[in-house]
């Protein structure tokens, strides 16, 4: 969908754009020549118009000269002002009935009350704008070709309106407390809520937390639904995204069942995002057709079914309060049967949290089921404390030919540099023998003792290693390099199982 809000339909086109003051001292408002290029399709006009002094108005010069562009009769219009007060669009411009394209940033929008609506209009983009509620419901339900809509970054809109009949590709991104929306062909919908803390409790205030229920009613048509910052509470007759193919979730509020009926009533759904969310205790995730699946926030239970998976990414927020509760006594094994639906993945991506949890189980030394087809590990965020090497080896147990290893080392603060690696009363582990790794990458390498351990862990276990790649973390101001030396000496002195391994640095 992103791509649609690149160029404008063929046509004559105008593109208004203020730029810097000119070198000299002068004050001065003057339309640009005009740039005059034939292009296969059709012709191209560019007006450029430059601003003197950038401190004073020029609005009403700019008035005229819209005036003017009016009767031109453009297909396609993009105005942007970049600083300075918003400019109210003249009437003027509302006048040009044959509008295809129109981009507008930085602009006050006020219908005239003779506004006809743009019968062409396809692509509308607004960014950085004010209105009125009954002035972009006018606007929008008035263009009945309009395909696309970009509404972002907008105040003075209370109730948010959409009503087109021909839409598809629609981008919110914004503040406001009442959804309304009536577009039975959507395809695309992108839904973002400002990022500002009292904006968003005025959002989920009383009687206002289920805003969004009847925008999951009318469009069926949807194969990709983003929505970040927002409560999703589903209304009784929702029937399920039919066509749904992505789903992608984040900051969000909603409760076990309503994530469940989400999910369940979408049957095509093939990639699931669900990212930084609360209300959700049980996350149920069932979805024959899924194929990608990224989870990362706090929940107490997981039930997974999905035997056509072959990407996921698991990752489990670091508070040490939410930990405790997840792997108690009575739910140490919540994550037991969402393993034994995962057998048929060919690439895993977990967080050194996820390890922690999986090492403090019946799961350390064996899980429910093999990764017979996992390819590729990736492991995000550790420090690599012993719990952290204890979850990943019950995995390494269980994924027989995994070729590809990837780590993000996540280092410790320099206080614990001169610590012990591991405690003295660690548990003991068989150690696993990675017959089919042949690639280790590790990412972020800073030089510490625990990161030579780990190298010389995979370096001892890997038999068909052929090439470990250590990548340096980018350090500017060098704090680093001492230990940086003393670590490449160690390393060059590992022992190593396979006589194939080369060790790279980066």
């Amino acid at each position: 969908m992103k791509g649609s809000w690149a160029p404008g339909p063929p046509g004559p086109r105008v593109l208004v754009s203020p730029l810097p003051p000119p070198a000299s001292n002068g004050s001065h408002f003057s339309p640009g020549k005009k740039h005059g290029a034939r292009t296969p399709n059709a012709d191209t006009i560019t007006r450029r118009i430059t601003a003197g002094d950038a401190r004073r108005t020029y609005h009403d010069v700019f008035d005229r000269w819209m005036c003017m562009l009016s009767r031109k009769k453009p297909r396609s219009v993009k105005i942007k002002f970049y600083n300075g007060d918003k400019y109210k669009i003249p009437s003027s411009l509302f006048s040009i009935s044959g509008l295809d394209y129109l981009h507008l940033k930085r602009c006050i929008i006020g219908l005239p009350q003779k506004f006809e609506g743009f019968k062409q209009l396809t692509v509308l983009n607004l960014k950085h704008f004010s209105s009125t509620d009954s002035d972009i419901h006018n606007l929008v339900s008035s263009c009945p070709l309009l395909t696309t809509l970009c509404l972002k970054y907008f105040e003075g809109i209370n109730c948010l309106s959409i009503k087109a009949q021909a839409l598809q590709d629609l981008d919110v991104k914004g503040n406001f407390q009442d959804f309304h929306l009536h577009a039975p062909n959507l395809c695309n919908v992108y839904v973002t809520l400002g990022k500002t803390e009292n904006e968003q409790s005025a959002v989920v205030a009383g009687n206002r937390k289920n805003y969004l229920k009847q925008a999951f009613v009318g469009p069926s048509n949807i194969y990709r639904l983003v929505i970040k910052r927002c409560i999703v509470a589903l209304p009784l007759e929702f029937e399920g995204f039919k066509r749904l193919l992505v789903l992608n979730l984040k900051y969000f509020s909603s409760t076990d069942s309503d994530i469940n009926k989400l999910i369940s009533s979408c049957p095509w759904l093939n990639t699931l995002r669900l990212k930084h969310f609360d209300g959700i205790s049980c996350l149920r995730i069932q979805a024959q057709a899924l194929q990608i699946l990224e989870v990362e926030g706090n929940f107490e239970d997981f039930h997974l079914d999905a035997p056509n998976l072959s990407h996921v990414y698991l990752t489990l927020d670091k508070i040490e309060a939410q930990q405790s509760v997840a792997v108690a006594p009575d739910m140490k094994n919540y994550l037991k049967q969402a393993f034994d639906s995962l057998t048929s993945i060919e690439e895993l991506t977990i967080n050194g949290s996820f390890l922690t949890y999986l090492s403090k189980g019946c799961l350390l030394t064996k899980l429910p089921g093999v990764f017979n087809r996992l390819r590729k590990i990736c492991i995000e965020k550790c420090s690599w404390n012993w719990a952290e090497v204890l979850g990943a080896c019950s995995i390494f147990q269980n994924a027989p030919t995994f070729r590809e290893l990837e780590i993000w080392s996540f280092f410790r603060p320099e206080a614990s540099w001169c610590q012990p690696i591991w405690d003295e009363d660690q548990t003991e582990i068989e150690e696993p023998t990675l017959h089919h790794l042949v690639t280790v990458t590790m990412n972020g390498f800073v030089g510490l003792e625990y990161e030579i351990a780990l190298v010389g862990l995979l370096l001892r276990w890997s038999s068909a290693l052929e090439e470990m790649k250590i990548i340096r973390f980018e350090d500017e101001d060098d704090i680093y390099d001492e230990c940086m030396c003393n670590a490449l000496t160690k390393l060059l002195a590992l022992p190593r199982v396979s006589n194939k391994a080369k060790i790279t640095f980066i």
